[in-house]
């Protein structure tokens, strides 16, 4: 999102910045590939400066990667990836007495941002001073943007290095406009073409590219606004909220589901450009595939498969493959345990190698791996099938690790595409609602350390994190580690809580953490749990925010569950609030979700489907959008 009333003076060095802009040459295509980004900014002038960063997600963490802008000193927002030429085109902020300007942006290196001129009004009644909020791309490279004003315009003929500045205007969409209900941001499916806005009162709808006719959807349920639309490359539709939320939005009934957490942007807008790439998913099913050590079997072997889709306009050959195992896994767990011929072989059948020929296939160690236990493939003359073919092989791995730090992120890469489409591509989980993330492979879900985690939750007041733990079942169990992250990814010890039993009955236990000398506003904790073997398993993640209150004294009853309870949700919450909850399996898979209204205090909520559940270990994630807590239970039959 934006800034809303601007029509202040920008002062002369605005044509400065302009004529310094154009003189630039304009730097590679980002490419269309999928890949999410945002742009943000302090201010929204012409002259403040909009920084871009390209979003990659692990889990429920979303990482933004920077992306550099030169020069600094041009604001703007509406953006959108062309799929004709694979750059990114946004609005300029304007100045007072002129109407918006066109931008084109490259993927870095000196002037890769290049100012391209003033829009026309196109036949509307674009004024001077009029912004651009909404913007986005069809997947035949016309640009489509919104005003502050509640009138719709597009233009054409963006291929670099050909320009154009000239718009149409198409129409007034309802439920835009002046005030609080003017669209944030719009994304097309590309999948069924349709185009979906949503205001900044929380409203989507879809609106009709010929005439601007829109429909009202309905209204998404949480405060603030969402800042960002995307879709990826089967229709899937995702929103990054101003507070740094990121959502699933249900295409028919505006619902959200969270698909994650990230940081908190201000004048932020967002665009993805999933036309015509090609993309690759890593699976891994653990039904009856997952492994675990026994005294007859060390290294059990588990198998992934890989899916490659080719939406582009023609084959792709002379690609490269990559699948580096130790990138997530610098403890080496699992190994390759197939030989380079047998690897050829798999890809040949599958369609994806041109030829059987092991020269296609290194086998090699990473990050100090020993042989045999060779950890990276990097396959040359790798392809994709036709156009709207999906090609797929699978690979086996061997566990030959020791201990039990589940789960462990993987991640593949397509390289050597065109620069149209963004050189490279990163595997995504097809089980998961984030896109473009690593699939986790878990072994021994069942091993359990000498302790059995009840809840682990945290709440946030007067700048100190409350975090609460409730255990059974401590024996031969030593001491709990407790870590922070700043960023969800790299923790690091914050103290140590010793045991305070050794039998099977109940134990609670507070940590109290003080974040007076710390400026961030979002911190993630987890515990390190150590049993007297120096065996280890680390607890889900939470994530508190400051300033935000959160619930606590979580309890599921019965647990275990078993089959006819009625089952009953109990916790407190400091506030009033809508709280989304879902249950997961310990393959990270959302079984089901529902969604309670919370009041303050004492909650007591029924939970509902779990008769659906086969029997085993779930866990039980509460989002009231300030903070997510995680409580496992079971399910006995």
């Amino acid at each position: 999102m934006k800034t809303f009333t601007f029509k202040g003076f920008i002062a002369s060095i605005f044509l400065v910045a302009i004529s310094a802009t154009n003189s630039f040459s304009q730097g590679t295509p980002i490419g269309c590939n999928g890949q999410f980004f945002v742009t943000h900014g302090s201010g929204g002038t012409a002259t403040s400066t909009t920084s871009v960063k390209k979003l990659s997600f692990s889990g429920g963490t979303i990482t933004p990667n920077v992306f550099n802008i030169d020069p600094t000193a041009i604001g703007f927002n509406a953006i959108g990836i062309n799929p004709v030429d694979g750059y990114m085109y946004g609005l300029r902020y304007p100045t007072s007495n002129n109407r918006p300007r066109l931008v084109r942006v490259g993927s870095g290196g000196s002037g890769n941002i290049v100012d391209l001129g003033e829009v026309s009004n196109g036949g509307g009644n674009m004024a001077d001073g009029d912004l651009g909020y909404a913007g986005c791309f069809d997947a035949a490279g016309v640009f489509y943007f919104i005003t502050d004003q509640n009138e719709m315009y597009k233009i054409t003929g963006l291929n670099y290095p050909a320009s154009n500045t000239t718009t149409t205007y198409i129409g007034a969409p309802a439920g835009g406009g002046s005030g609080t209900n003017f669209y944030v941001d719009m994304a097309i499916n590309p999948v069924t073409g349709i185009l979906y806005g949503v205001t900044y009162n929380q409203r989507l709808y879809t609106i009709n590219t010929t005439t601007g006719t829109s429909t009202f959807i309905a209204t998404h349920g949480t405060t603030g606004y969402i800042a960002s639309l995307f879709f990826d490359e089967i229709g899937n539709l995702y929103g990054y909220h101003q507070n740094g939320a990121f959502y699933l939005i249900d295409k028919t009934t505006a619902a959200l589901t969270a698909a994650g957490s990230g940081p908190s942007y201000t004048y932020a807008d967002g665009c993805s450009c999933s036309f015509g790439n090609v993309f690759h998913d890593l699976s891994w099913n653990p039904v009856n595939n997952t492994p675990c050590p026994s005294n007859s079997n060390k290294n059990p072997t588990t198998n992934i498969s890989v899916s490659v889709t080719n939406n582009s306009s023609v084959q792709r050959t002379g690609l490269t493959y990559t699948f580096d195992l130790s990138l997530n896994d610098a403890a080496h767990k699992f190994m390759f345990n197939q030989s380079a011929g047998a690897i050829a072989q798999n890809l040949f059948d599958a369609g994806l190698l041109p030829n059987n020929n092991s020269s296609n296939v290194s086998l090699q160690l990473a990050s100090g791996a020993a042989a045999p236990n060779y950890n990276k493939i990097v396959v040359s003359n790798f392809q994709t099938g036709n156009p709207g073919e999906t090609k797929s092989a699978t690979f086996q791995l061997k566990f030959v690790g020791t201990g039990t730090p589940n789960p462990i992120p993987m991640q593949s890469f397509v390289s050597g595409l065109p620069a149209l489409l963004g050189s490279s591509d990163e595997s995504n989980d097809p089980a998961t609602p984030a896109p473009n993330d690593p699939t986790y492979i878990s072994f021994c879900p069942g091993a359990t350390l000498p302790v059995k985690l009840l809840s682990f939750t945290g709440a946030y007041k007067n700048n100190t994190t409350y975090l609460n733990w409730v255990t059974e079942n401590q024996v031969n169990f030593s001491y709990y580690d407790i870590e922070r992250s700043a960023d969800g990814t790299n923790f690091s010890s914050i103290g140590l809580k010793s045991a305070t039993g050794n039998s099977s009955s109940k134990e609670s236990y507070q940590f109290n953490d003080d974040l007076t000398s710390f400026s961030g506003s979002t911190y993630y904790y987890r515990l390190k749990m150590i049993d007297t073997d120096g065996n280890f398993k680390y607890t889900s993640i939470i994530l508190i925010r400051k300033d935000q209150k959160g619930m606590t004294d979580i309890i599921i009853s019965p647990n275990p569950v078993a089959k006819g309870n009625t089952v009953t949700l109990r916790f407190e919450s400091v506030v009033k609030s809508v709280v989304d909850i879902k249950v997961i399996d310990m393959a990270g898979r959302i079984m089901f979700t529902q969604q309670n209204n919370a009041i303050q205090g004492i909650n007591s909520v029924s939970i509902n489907h779990l008769e659906r559940l086969l029997p085993g270990m779930y866990l039980l994630q509460m989002n009231d959008g300030s903070t997510v807590q995680t409580t496992k239970f079971t399910i006995a039959r």
